[in-house]
């Protein structure tokens, strides 16, 4: 019972939040009344919880080390030793196959998608791969790898219904991971315990700069917000959907985007963005309410 609550917390569930990620090319093709489609993306969904919660067992046998300086990633089960690394890789290992056949079968199911859907867990998986090994540890190449992963599920979301994800709508996508990833490392930056200079909890901390990192994070949400109100206004979207009204969500993606700021720069901001969407009220109700202005634009 010890061991399976072990790699239940390990493969983080609580994280498969980001996975939501496929649902944007059904949402905004209309797609979303169509049962196959629905059907396909919820698959899709799965595919990429399994690769991620693959991805988690590796990253906390590759940090189990540095995890236990770190004032909560200490308690992890790797860390914590209530599992062995052996038996995280081997959960890893088969994680990561399921995914990997799962997508196989979706694409046989999704002609004129055989067989190819496979390459989106495939390349997330070795984007994974390099993220651990090497990426996590290049400044600003760390965040670009987190924003790469973001886009790629993006895109496989629409491939598995056969629709062509606009280009406004991977901008905002590559902003907002940039944003989350910037602020999470400005979070980590300032929480990181003073432990001995040379074994630091994450190497690659050590190569930022809070000023530099308050100028990166206020010129991504310029960059994001921006990107956002020119989706929501161009003729191309004015055209596709038949209205322009998509233009009154953009107060409520401002709040959305004010209150995880207002949570995360303050002195005792979280470094999990996903955290901080389950825990926060008045960010979940922006979420909420701006799903649903776009569902009732969209759809009614």
């Amino acid at each position: 019972m010890r061991t399976l609550r072990a790699l239940v917390v390990s493969a983080r569930p609580w994280q498969w939040l980001k996975n939501l990620a496929v649902l944007p090319g059904l949402i905004f093709a209309r797609r979303a009344g169509v049962p196959a489609d629905a059907a396909a993306v919820a698959l899709a969904f799965l595919v990429f919880c399994l690769a991620s919660s693959a991805g988690y067992f590796l990253n906390d046998v590759l940090d189990r080390e540095k995890d236990r300086l770190h004032p909560a990633k200490k308690s992890r089960p790797i860390a914590r030793g209530d599992l062995s690394a052996a038996q995280a890789l081997l959960a890893a290992l088969l994680l990561a196959a399921t995914s990997l056949a799962l997508a196989w079968f979706l694409g046989e199911r999704n002609a004129p998608l055989p067989r190819r859907f496979v390459l989106f867990p495939a390349l997330y998986l070795a984007l994974i791969l390099a993220y651990s090994l090497l990426l996590k540890r290049i400044v600003l190449v760390d965040v670009l790898a987190l924003s790469a992963g973001l886009m790629l599920r993006v895109i496989a979301g629409g491939a598995v219904i056969q629709v062509e994800i606009s280009s406004w709508l991977l901008i905002c996508t590559f902003f907002l991971a940039a944003f989350l990833g910037l602020a999470k490392r400005r979070a980590e930056f300032l929480n990181v315990p003073a432990q001995a200079e040379e074994r630091p909890t994450r190497p690659v901390l050590s190569a930022y700069d809070s000023a530099a990192l308050d100028i990166l994070i206020g010129a991504t949400t310029s960059a994001l917000l921006l990107s956002y109100v020119l989706y929501t206004v161009s003729e191309h979207t004015v055209e596709m959907f038949g209205t322009r009204n998509l233009f009154f969500t953009i107060p409520i993606a401002f709040y959305g985007v004010g209150r995880y700021l207002f949570l995360v720069l303050r002195p005792a901001g979280g470094e999990d963005p996903t955290l901080l969407l389950w825990r926060d009220r008045p960010l979940q109700a922006a979420a909420l309410l701006w799903l649903l202005a776009v569902l009732f634009i969209l759809y009614a």
